[in-house]
């Protein structure tokens, strides 16, 4: 399972840039990358043990930005 992360610094260089760049209808879409959870939870917390649970009803393996 994938999710796409930004850091609080990030977003907000994101829409400064994107209002400074704007001129009306634009949509704008970050570039960051997805990182798979046990990944994160790992980095974050590496000699805690992990519970799968699976997908709950309605939740995607991976997210998209685009389509």
């Amino acid at each position: 399972m994938t999710r796409f992360w930004i850091t609080l610094d990030q977003g907000v260089r994101f829409v400064i840039d994107s209002i400074n760049k704007m001129i009306g209808g634009e949509i704008f879409v970050p570039k960051i990358h997805s990182m798979k959870i046990i990944d994160l939870a790992n980095a974050i917390a590496p000699n805690i043990q992990k519970k799968i649970i699976g997908i709950r009803p309605g939740e995607k393996l991976h997210e998209i930005l685009l389509t």
